[in-house]
C-alpha cells in the first residue's frame, strides 16, 4: 500500500497502509499551490493557524525513520477490472522495456541498502503473482524484513501449493481486493468468469495455511460507485464463508482514465453510510479496521471514537520509538526510469478544503485529492474538533 502520492497500483485501489503522522504550520500551508489564493492569504494572516501537535502528543523529533519500497512488479493481469490504474503509468514504452521488473534490476535500485526490520516491502502489479520470479524477489527483499505484503486479486492463491510456496519465501501479508458479495456483482467489475469464487477459494486456502505459519490475510475493500454498496455485504459473506481472515481495508479509488470512463469515482457524501456500516460490522466481527485511506472526518459515532482512539495509541507507539513516525518511500515501477534515491513518483495532488483547515485531524489525516474538490467540492468532508464527543459523534451514537 502507498500514499495518495505515490505510483499507481493497477487495481485501481489506491493502497494506503497507515494513516500519515505529519505536523502541517501555518506557513507551510500557506505556500501549498494546492490551497486557493484567498485561504493562502488568511493563512498568512493568522497566527493561530499552526497545527498544534499537542493535539496529538506527536513527538516534536523522532528517531525511527521506516522506508516503504514499493514495487510495481508486472504491469501484467489475469482481471480485466473495469477501473484499472494501469493508464496512469504504463500508456507507453519508448526505451522498450519489458512489462516485468527483474531480480537484477531489483538488487541494483536497492544497492546497498536492503530493507530491514524498521521497513516495509510492497508488491503489486498488475498482478504481482504472474510475475515468474516472485518468490526469488521476496526472498532478496525479506531477508531481513519481516514485513513483506502482496497486493493480489487472489486468483493464483487458490493453488495451496502456491501459496505456500509464497509465505514460505517470506510474505508476511496477503491483501486481497473483493469488489462484490456476489459472482454477478465481483465479476462485473474484474470481467473474468469464476474469480469470485476462485478468489474466496484464496482466502480459504491463506487462513487454513495459518495454521502453521505466522503472517495476516486481509480483504480490501473498494470504496467506488461499483463497489461502495456491495461493502457491507462483502464483510458479512467473508465472516460467513472464511471467517478466519484478520482485517478489512476501507480504500479509495485512484482516478485513472478508466474509472473515469466507467464512472467509478463517488462522492464521500454518497459514501458515508456504506463506509460506516462497514466499519461497524468488521468491529463487531473482531476483525482490524484498517481505515487510514478514507478521510477520517467520515467516520461517525462509535466508528469516530475507535479512529480517535487507535490514533492515540499509534502516536504512543511513535513516542516509545516502537512505530517510525516518518516514512520515507521508495518505489520502482517496470514502465517508468527509476528516479534518483527511487523516491515516490506523485500521481495525485492533495486537496486542503476549507473544511480541513481548522480540523484537530488535518495532522493525520490522509485528506482528499484535488479531483475529488473539483468534482464534488467539499461533500461529506466536515471540520472535526477531537475534544468535543457531538463533533467526533455526530450522530449521537454512543
Amino acid at each position: 500500500m502507498r500514499s495518495a502520492t505515490a505510483g499507481a497500483h493497477t487495481s485501481g485501489i489506491c493502497p494506503y497502509d497507515t494513516t500519515p503522522i505529519t505536523v502541517l504550520t501555518a506557513a507551510a500551508c500557506a505556500t501549498s499551490s494546492h490551497i486557493s489564493a484567498p485561504t493562502r492569504r488568511a493563512l498568512r494572516r493568522s497566527s493561530s493557524s499552526s497545527v498544534n501537535p499537542n493535539t496529538w502528543g506527536l513527538p516534536v523529533s523522532a528517531s525511527v525513520i521506516g522506508t516503504k519500497y514499493y514495487l510495481n512488479l508486472n504491469y501484467v493481469c489475469n482481471e480485466r477490472c473495469v477501473f484499472c490504474a494501469s493508464d496512469l503509468t504504463n500508456n507507453f514504452r519508448l526505451d522498450g522495456r519489458t512489462p516485468w521488473l527483474t531480480l537484477a534490476e531489483i538488487r541494483a535500485w536497492v544497492g546497498d541498502t536492503p530493507p530491514g526490520p524498521q521497513d516495509r516491502v510492497l508488491l503489486a502489479g498488475g498482478e504481482p503473482t504472474l510475475h515468474r520470479d516472485l518468490l526469488a524477489i521476496v526472498r532478496f527483499l525479506g531477508v531481513r524484513c519481516p514485513n513483506v505484503t502482496l497486493f493480489s486479486n487472489g486468483l493464483r492463491l487458490a493453488d495451496p501449493a502456491f501459496a505456500r510456496a509464497c509465505v514460505e519465501a517470506g510474505v508476511t501479508r496477503f491483501e486481497i481486493a473483493l469488489f462484490g458479495a456476489s459472482a454477478a456483482a465481483h465479476e462485473a467489475v474484474t470481467r473474468v468468469r469464476g474469480s469470485f469464487a476462485r478468489t474466496l477459494a484464496a482466502l480459504g486456502v491463506l487462513t487454513a495455511l495459518r495454521r502453521e505459519h505466522d503472517f495476516t490475510v486481509e480483504v480490501r475493500l473498494l470504496v467506488s460507485r461499483q463497489s461502495a454498496a456491495e461493502n457491507p455485504a462483502i464483510v458479512r459473506l467473508v465472516h460467513t464463508r472464511v471467517p478466519a481472515v484478520d482485517a478489512f481495508s476501507l480504500n479509495r479509488l485512484i482516478l485513472s482514465q478508466h474509472a473515469a470512463a466507467v464512472d467509478a469515482s463517488i462522492s464521500w457524501e454518497a459514501a458515508r453510510a456504506s463506509i460506516n456500516e462497514s466499519a461497524r460490522l468488521i468491529r463487531a466481527y473482531g476483525y482490524e479496521l484498517v481505515f487510514g485511506a478514507i478521510p477520517l472526518c467520515l467516520f461517525e459515532g462509535d466508528n469516530a471514537l475507535y479512529v480517535r482512539d487507535a490514533l492515540a495509541r499509534r502516536v504512543e507507539r511513535i513516542a516509545r520509538g516502537v512505530e517510525p513516525a516518518t516514512w520515507r518511500t521508495r518505489y520502482l515501477d517496470p514502465a517508468l526510469p527509476p528516479l534518483p534515491g527511487g523516491e515516490a513518483v506523485p500521481v495525485a495532488r492533495l486537496a486542503l478544503p476549507d473544511p480541513c483547515l481548522p480540523c484537530d485531524y488535518l495532522p493525520v489525516c490522509g485528506r482528499v485529492e484535488s479531483w475529488y474538490v473539483r468534482g464534488y467540492g467539499t461533500a461529506g468532508l466536515r471540520t472535526v474538533r477531537v475534544a468535543d464527543p457531538a463533533a467526533v459523534a455526530p450522530n449521537g451514537d454512543p
